[in-house]
């Protein structure tokens, strides 16, 4: 398959995800649409950073099973309250998911971010958006390699996730995941009528392969 052929493929597959999300998972493009609208304040930060590490080898679909509880246990991610009633906390949520690592990561980070000054937070906000693929979210518990892009892309940041839907498919297009959603942000409003940015991409792409519309057999 030649370059061009690759592109008309990976371009079809698009439209007909984008069409599938519109019709079935509309909250998924207004959320979207939403991410970078908002102040990366520590209590955004903590809820973020509290849900890629909850969904970090998860179905997302169980974290959201037990989320609305989870962020009523977290105080809903205040960092000061977390601190305050992180015994109380470590008790409760351990009945909702009873992943006690993924609880203390939580905590400890709850206490990292709540112990900063504003000139500190300030300072670490900055590290976040100017290194070199957002590293600074790596010194974080349970941050790795691709978590960080989950959490840079959910704090508003225009980035993709690279997890395993997406890096197959850009495997078999032979490009790497950044550079296929990149393509197709670029002709998005050509393909469908409105333009997306990379992280919209990402989210059309990962609920179709998720959910199965996307299947291998169209990929052949």
């Amino acid at each position: 398959m030649d370059g061009e052929s690759i592109l008309k493929n990976i371009e079809e597959i698009f439209q007909e995800a984008e069409k599938f999300v519109k019709e079935n998972y509309p909250d998924d493009l207004e959320w979207s649409r939403q991410v970078g609208g908002f102040l990366i304040t520590k209590v955004y930060f903590m809820q973020e950073y509290a849900y890629v590490v909850y969904c970090s080898g998860y179905k997302q679909s169980i974290v959201r099973k037990h989320w609305n509880d989870l962020c009523e246990i977290y105080h809903y991610f205040i960092p000061s309250a977390i601190v305050r009633y992180k015994d109380l906390i470590r008790e409760k949520a351990s009945m909702h998911i009873a992943n006690m690592k993924k609880i203390d990561a939580i905590l400890t980070t709850a206490e990292k971010i709540n112990s900063m000054s504003m000139s500190e937070w300030q300072s670490f906000k900055n590290r976040i958006k100017h290194e070199d693929s957002f590293a600074a979210l790596q010194e974080l518990p349970f941050i790795g390699p691709i978590t960080k892009y989950h959490l840079a892309r959910n704090l508003g940041f225009d980035t993709i996730k690279p997890d395993v839907h997406l890096q197959r498919m850009a495997d078999h297009f032979g490009r790497s995941p950044f550079e296929m959603c990149k393509e197709l942000s670029e002709k998005s409003e050509q393909l469908t009528g409105h333009h997306y940015p990379v992280h919209t991409i990402d989210s059309i792409l990962w609920r179709a392969s998720a959910e199965r519309m996307i299947k291998w057999s169209d990929l052949e």
